[in-house]
């Protein structure tokens, strides 16, 4: 599906940003490291906007994530506040392929009978496209123990402080894992 005029204009617009930010730098942004994109991209939305000029809409951070991810391997998505993680980790990986990798954790958690797992709730989706983004894959059968292992190490999880689905519902992957049978996703 072709991008709407809307993304479009926030596409071009986050180039626009980003190429001011490289001038005021004085470096392009291949140099910048993960905390000057943290900067960049700011703790929350309001210290974005503080940043970039008038002009520049609400769609432009969430672009600016993609092309930090994309193109410097940035990951740091817990220390920027509350966003849309479903939408960035759809715009990354294919929304089709997001959300049937999360349609399958929502089976099986439901099939264990959490709550979490049920159609309306927003922390699961959440939640998981922070793991695929961290872990460079839209696979949930890429999510490896030693993953895990780091992503509780690391507080991955952990929305920068703030409230949302992805903190609230983080609790249920910092558990250490059960001994015994392992879940089998199948897809």
């Amino acid at each position: 599906m072709p991008p709407t005029e809307h993304v479009r204009r926030a596409l071009n617009d986050a180039v626009a940003v980003m190429l001011l930010r490289c001038a005021d730098a004085g470096r392009a942004y291949w140099d910048w490291d993960s905390e000057e994109w943290l900067h960049f991209l700011g703790h929350n939305h309001r210290a974005f906007q503080g940043q970039v000029p008038d002009w520049t809409g609400g769609a432009v951070r969430p672009s600016l994530c993609g092309y930090a991810y994309h193109l410097a391997g940035f990951t740091g998505f817990n220390r920027l506040g509350h966003f849309d993680r479903l939408a960035l980790a759809g715009r990354v990986f294919g929304r089709r392929l997001v959300e049937a990798e999360i349609g399958q954790v929502r089976t099986v958690l439901t099939g264990w009978g959490y709550q979490y797992g049920q159609d309306h709730d927003k922390g699961v989706p959440s939640v998981m496209s922070q793991l695929f983004l961290l872990n460079r894959s839209p696979r949930s059968s890429d999510l490896t123990t030693a993953f895990f292992d780091r992503v509780r190490r690391e507080d991955l999880l952990a929305d920068g402080g703030h409230e949302g689905p992805v903190r609230g519902t983080a609790g249920c992957c910092r558990a250490r894992p059960l001994r015994g049978a392992r879940p089998v996703l199948r897809g």
